[in-house]
């Protein structure tokens, strides 16, 4: 979603067309990651269904904070879990890495290791190294859910509430006229564009999966806590069979 807004295009075009110089690092900054279902029991109501709700994921103890009711004023605590989401590490982080994605050209690819934290009990500091050697961050650097683009020339601060430049020459360099930026239009129109005329999408179906993936890899190489060589191509840990069987689970039959 987050690829049509002019803000996010700007500064990926930025970063793909050299004005941050060599990029070296890059800072991402989103949630925590996946931890076990730990909530009370609650009575379930008579309208949930909470069997068919959980489907083929363990069948948790009902809370209402998991599934509430439409009136609620919060967002669902379900994306917290790891029988029922990938924390907000990849809630936020399919947005978030995306755009680390985009900017370094990595569209058809991802990382190839996984360093988490010496710390089993940490919640940011995973490294990541593709295969040019540039390093992305899963790093809070204290602006919010963003990312930070850092090159020989300068950094790059991109979020939802803003875009700047360190130094601030950097941003007046416009790569691309502002009218050519907005011409990517609505993102709903543009799905339902590629269905009703076969046109290109924003963001096809293989660039989702693979921003989708470096949240999900992030979050088996916090669980085992050890350094994790991924292949792209194979879509496979290298040497490691453990971490292979973390990339799916057993559902529930039925």
């Amino acid at each position: 979603m987050q690829r049509s807004w002019t803000s996010f295009q700007k500064a990926t075009e930025m970063v793909r067309n050299g004005h941050l110089g060599d990029i070296k690092k890059v800072l991402v900054n989103v949630g925590d990651p996946a931890i076990p279902f730990n909530m009370v029991s609650e009575p379930v109501p008579s309208e949930v269904n909470w069997n068919q709700w959980c489907g083929p994921a363990p069948l948790l103890p009902y809370n209402e904070r998991l599934s509430p009711s439409t009136s609620a004023a919060f967002f669902p605590d379900w994306r917290l879990f790891s029988e029922t989401g990938g924390g907000i590490l990849t809630d936020w982080g399919a947005h978030m890495f995306d755009i680390a994605q985009w900017g370094l050209g990595m569209d058809r690819t991802g990382p190839v290791k996984f360093i988490p934290p010496t710390d089993k009990k940490a919640v940011r500091g995973m490294q990541m190294f593709y295969e040019n050697g540039v390093e992305m961050v899963h790093e809070d650097f204290g602006r919010g859910w963003g990312v930070r683009f850092m090159g020989s020339k300068g950094n790059l601060d991109i979020s939802r509430s803003y875009l700047e430049t360190d130094p601030p020459s950097i941003l007046e360099s416009q790569v691309t006229p502002e009218d050519d930026l907005k011409s990517r239009g609505n993102h709903y129109q543009n799905w339902i564009d590629a269905i009703k005329k076969d046109t290109s999408l924003i963001a096809d179906v293989e660039i989702g999966h693979r921003s989708a993936s470096v949240g999900n890899i992030c979050n088996i190489a916090y669980q085992l806590g050890r350094t994790l060589e991924w292949n792209p191509e194979k879509e496979k840990f290298v040497g490691d069979s453990e971490a292979n069987k973390m990339k799916s689970r057993k559902n529930r039959k039925h």
